[in-house]
């Protein structure tokens, strides 16, 4: 009996989805009307993801701009983390996404935080 609770417990631990801060920078902007939560980006980071802990299948990240996901700030929140990444893709600057694994929208990694550093000159 408490092989098997403790069998449980392991399993639904391991279930759980990292959060972690990334940093790299932002390559491609997409909005579409009906996938990926309404916009993402493709944003190549610094080290693998798997380093990170995560188990993001690549590095499209969604904003969820239609709310599919219902996270909290919901489409302004994610307005907000759009026009960041845009704001740094103009500048070529760096950035640091907050990402889960807990949370995908067809497949990618949802990012609910946008840091944008000034570029380097």
């Amino acid at each position: 009996m408490k092989a098997i609770l403790l069998l449980a417990l392991i399993l639904a631990s391991s279930a759980q989805g990292a959060t972690k801060v990334v940093t790299g920078s932002i390559d491609r902007i997409l909005t579409d009307g009906r996938l990926y939560g309404g916009c993402m980006v493709l944003a190549p980071t610094t080290q693998p993801l798997s380093a990170y802990g995560l188990e993001c299948r690549n590095n499209y990240f969604t904003f969820d701009c239609r709310n599919d996901a219902d996270r909290p700030g919901g489409r302004a929140q994610a307005e907000l983390n759009l026009q960041q990444a845009q704001l740094a893709m103009a500048l070529g600057a760096s950035v640091q996404l907050t990402v889960t694994d807990e949370v995908t929208i067809n497949g990618n990694c949802y990012a609910n935080r946008v840091v944008v550093f000034a570029p380097e000159n």
